[in-house]
């Protein structure tokens, strides 16, 4: 039985967003997700520790927002552009105030802002660069979302007043017969993917010149100039490896990150118009990336780039799976899963989010991993404007894991609740019954993912009639719900939805196969093989085993055979996982732990995640 477990609540219950859109949009999410301020994930659970984490040593500690803001302060001109950092992690300040209440968040918001606003010159241009330079039009466009977002939560005009300032320079300088939006910057997809804030400010304001805008960024998109992410992913090939930047060659000039922040863009204004050809590029280039390009950790690209059908190298030389890849895949999931409903999308979230997402993030301190091999060691840097890599990956990533609360619950369209990540949490909400509305609260008891065990309290304050949706995974082989004495069987990549008459304190017990196996990796490591363990992919890891680790090799004819070792781990590792097996073979001891784990203890830290495979002769 699993043991109920006490955990700190938000404060500060009143918190929420200021200001709503004055633009509605026409349509209407399938899902949508749950309040910040209604919900909680136990901060000793697998995503709550990480969420918990990423505030307090990341945002809070290992972020020097002084630094950020001395180019406008003191105009100072940075190695690399402030904004679009500080944009991000506006975002995720935010998001972490609405759910936590820490008025620090707030305050840096404000800050930043007002910094902002003061700085910002008479024509709307606040860039720390070049105007109309390499990075001019991408910086803005970031602080373009954080302005946003602080007028959003604390309704403040003039952040508002400096977000329109930025509309109406860029509405004013980019047209026909003007500047070519496609030719300002580094890369068309880069200039292209401004379109995201445009559609925000136009919902906030409702002011016609910024939709306007908003279809002039889609007619240069699709132009003789643009990526032409319509015409090729929507009506041609639907390959995201013949999108090519025509801007930049830089590798291949198929930019993962970019792509996807344009086609972000497109799916908010699908979801503002209606318009099929705004959702297309974005579910064929997903289907494209599921079947080609991803990785088994859920991340795509090497050198920043998306490669050929199925060539997916794992080695620290390949640069793989930049951070704002990984980040920015998760986001463009979470938007398909609230649009459709499909659980599908779900999967998606849940096999990034629990394999290269926090695997790049150093959970003890914040520093972030640029790139991510599965095999090697990751170099976990704290990453500044004034030299070294760009903190791009930083903050694109503790933004993302701030919004992890979007994608653990939600509200069906027609009604009821949803449970779409198993984890240890409380939520509430109002829901939609036949009677009438009904305050209701869930408790989700779990050791998830270790186990697939899990218990869920539903608590209507009165009893109501309504659908309990619960996500079965993709990689499950059994799944099993009981409640009310009923059992019922869900099938693999969909829900189960439980519709009765719920009363106070009723449970649903789910029991689920964590499914342990081998997986191939060919073709680009054809002959080799993964273990995975529910949605979690799992490595050798070189500072807790004994071998040689090019030396370990797996016997993949026999079936993935898993033993919980925790024990093993230091006190100072975060996570609670670790598995022999019998079917590694090496001199020494070999332990297995989750991918987003190894390697946190240092940049020499060693690790493998695909394993020679051989098979005994019989004798």
């Amino acid at each position: 039985m699993l043991a109920a477990t006490a955990f700190p609540q938000a404060s500060g219950e009143n918190r929420h967003w200021a200001k709503q859109p004055v633009v509605a949009n026409k349509i209407k999410d399938r899902i949508e997700p749950l309040e910040y301020t209604s919900q909680r994930l136990d901060p000793n659970s697998f995503l709550g520790r990480r969420v918990d984490l990423n505030l307090q040593v990341g945002l809070l500690k290992a972020v020097d927002v002084d630094s950020y803001l001395l180019p406008y302060r003191e105009g100072k001109h940075p190695f690399w552009p402030s904004g679009e950092y500080l944009g991000k992690f506006m975002q995720a300040y935010s998001r972490m105030y609405l759910y936590t209440g820490n008025a620090e968040l707030l305050e840096k918001m404000q800050l930043i802002s007002r910094t902002w606003a003061t700085s910002q010159r008479t024509d709307g241009w606040v860039g720390t660069g070049k105007q109309w330079g390499a990075w001019d039009v991408w910086e803005h466009k970031y602080t373009l979302l954080g302005l946003l977002d602080t007028y959003q939560l604390t309704g403040d005009e003039t952040a508002l007043t400096a977000a329109k300032k930025i509309g109406d320079l860029y509405a004013a300088e980019f047209g026909p017969g003007r500047r070519d939006l496609m030719r300002t910057g580094s890369w068309a997809m880069g200039s292209g993917s401004f379109l995201e804030p445009m559609v925000y400010l136009y919902r906030f304001t409702g002011e016609d010149q910024y939709f306007q805008f908003c279809l002039e960024i889609i007619r240069e998109i699709e132009s003789s100039t643009g990526p032409k992410l319509i015409a090729i992913l929507g009506h041609g090939s639907g390959s995201v490896y013949d999108v090519v930047d025509p801007v930049t060659q830089w590798h291949n000039g198929r930019k993962g990150y970019e792509m996807l922040a344009c086609l972000i863009g497109l799916l908010r204004m699908y979801q503002l118009t209606g318009q099929s050809d705004y959702l297309l590029p974005a579910q064929r280039a997903w289907e494209d990336i599921v079947q080609n390009r991803l990785y088994i950790t859920g991340t795509a690209t090497t050198h920043e780039t998306f490669r050929p059908t199925g060539v997916l190298p794992g080695e620290s030389v390949d640069e793989v799976g930049e951070g704002c890849v990984s980040a920015h895949w998760i986001f463009l999931n979470r938007i398909l899963l609230h649009i459709s409903g499909d659980p599908k999308y779900a999967d998606q979230i849940e096999k990034t989010l629990y394999n290269h997402l926090f695997a790049s993030k150093r959970p003890s301190d914040g520093y972030q991993s640029y790139f991510t091999a599965l095999n090697g060691t990751r170099p976990f840097e704290l990453q500044t404007i004034w030299g070294g890599p760009p903190p791009c990956c930083l903050s694109s990533v503790a933004r993302s894991i701030a919004r992890t609360p979007e994608s653990v619950w939600g509200r069906p369209s027609e009604g009821g609740f949803a449970l779409l990540l198993y984890n240890r949490g409380k939520a509430s909400t109002v829901l939609t019954t036949g009677e009438g509305p009904v305050s209701a609260s869930f408790e989700v008891e779990t050791d998830f993912p270790a186990s697939g065990e899990v218990r869920v309290r539903v608590n209507p304050e009165k009893p109501r009639e309504f659908p309990l949706a619960l996500r079965v995974p993709g990689w499950t082989k059994r799944f099993e719900a009981v409640a009310g004495g009923d059992r019922k069987a869900g099938t693999p990549g969909e829900f189960l939805t439980i519709s009765r008459r719920w009363t106070p304190n009723d449970e649903v017990s789910i029991a689920m196969d964590m499914n342990d196996r081998l997986v191939s990796g060919a073709p680009s490591y054809d002959g080799y093989f993964a273990f995975e363990h529910g949605p979690q992919v799992l490595a050798v890891d070189g500072r807790l085993s004994f071998a040689a680790l090019g030396e370990v090799t797996v016997d993949p004819s026999r079936p993935a055979q898993l033993s919980a070792f925790p024990s093993i781990l230091p006190s100072e590792w975060v996570g609670n996982q670790a598995y022999k097996s019998d079917n590694l073979e090496a001199e020494g001891r070999v332990i297995l732990v989750p991918f987003s784990d190894t390697g946190q203890l240092g940049v020499s830290h060693a690790y493998r995640t695909w394993i020679r495979g051989t098979v005994k002769k019989s004798s």
